[in-house]
């Protein structure tokens, strides 16, 4: 079981975030969520929302994504298609 589908157990028995938190930190050690996060997630679940992914992006920069083209050119001469694992860019 995940810690998301832990968090989703726990606020519908109407637990409070923190102590949902103190119970899967017991279980998959101490930086598996914090009590602010279980709090989001819970008002977050309680709202109807039961979408876990993380709504973060990633957004490299000028240098990072320069060397990710010169990477996947790379690729593409030695390989002749592009790097299935590398990002569209």
């Amino acid at each position: 079981m995940s810690c998301s589908t832990s968090l989703i157990a726990k606020s519908k028995d109407q637990e409070n975030a923190r102590h949902a938190a103190v119970k899967i930190r017991a279980v998959y050690g101490k930086h598996a969520i914090t009590d602010r996060d279980a709090h989001k997630w819970f008002k977050q679940f309680n709202e109807g929302n039961f979408d876990v992914e993380d709504r973060r992006h990633f957004n490299p920069g000028r240098e990072e994504n320069s060397e990710m083209k010169r990477s996947n050119n790379y690729w593409i001469r030695t390989f002749g298609k592009p790097n299935p694992i590398s990002p569209k860019l």
